[in-house]
């Protein structure tokens, strides 16, 4: 073999071996690439869940506070519910009396005026 042809073949084996190379480097990187984006959708997934759970965790704290709000709310018309009955009774009550002091005050006058007529 001559040297242009060991030159010709050293080239050709050296060019061989950068190709394949360059293409296990090539497939290396796209494995790589893949697994760091699979790792990138498991990672965004993740600050996703967490992300979803604090919301979660805040609106559970919001519904609880509205809840307690509410059942004080409740509690609070219960109370003026229990208020309004005592005061609807104690207006019967005193139209009652009213209305027989009227009745008294109304015999009363006529007792009077029948006693002065017959004077």
């Amino acid at each position: 073999m001559s040297v242009e042809e060991a030159v010709a073949r050293a080239r050709h084996e050296g060019k061989v071996a950068l190709e394949d190379a360059l293409s296990r480097a090539e497939a290396m990187s796209r494995d790589r690439l893949r697994d760091a984006l699979a790792e990138a959708d498991r990672s965004g997934k993740q600050r996703m869940e967490l992300a979803l759970a604090a919301e979660a965790s805040v609106a559970k704290a919001r519904v609880s506070d509205a809840e307690e709000k509410l059942r004080r709310q409740v509690e609070e018309l219960k109370t003026l519910a229990t208020k309004v009955v005592g005061l609807t009774a104690e207006k019967d009550n005193l139209s009652s009396r009213l209305d027989r002091t009227t009745g008294d005050l109304a015999r009363e006058r006529k007792a009077v005026r029948d006693m002065a007529y017959d004077y």
